[in-house]
């Protein structure tokens, strides 16, 4: 994502499955953008990021994932990650 906007000054256009894959390698989460990356919890998603400034990452829990107690997590282009709880990222 940041090689994307330093190549386009945005990140507005941004398409997963060329900049970065739809899933991860081990099939178990599905990997979208946040419609709303600024005040947006990834309850609503898509493969393309719209927003120039922002972007928020969305990784949903697919499969024998799917009731992880985590849930879905997420990581914005300032860093913020979610869920907090320590033990989800580690």
């Amino acid at each position: 994502m940041e090689k994307f906007y330093t190549e386009r000054m945005t990140y507005n256009g941004a398409v997963l499955g060329t900049i970065a894959p739809t899933s991860s390698p081990d099939g178990f989460y599905d990997i979208s953008f946040d419609t709303d990356p600024v005040t947006g919890t990834c309850s609503a998603t898509a493969l393309t990021n719209t927003n120039p400034n922002a972007f928020k990452l969305c990784a949903t829990p697919t499969g024998r994932q799917a009731s992880d107690g985590c849930g879905i997590f997420s990581l914005s282009n300032t860093g913020a990650r979610s869920p907090t709880t320590d033990r989800c990222w580690n």
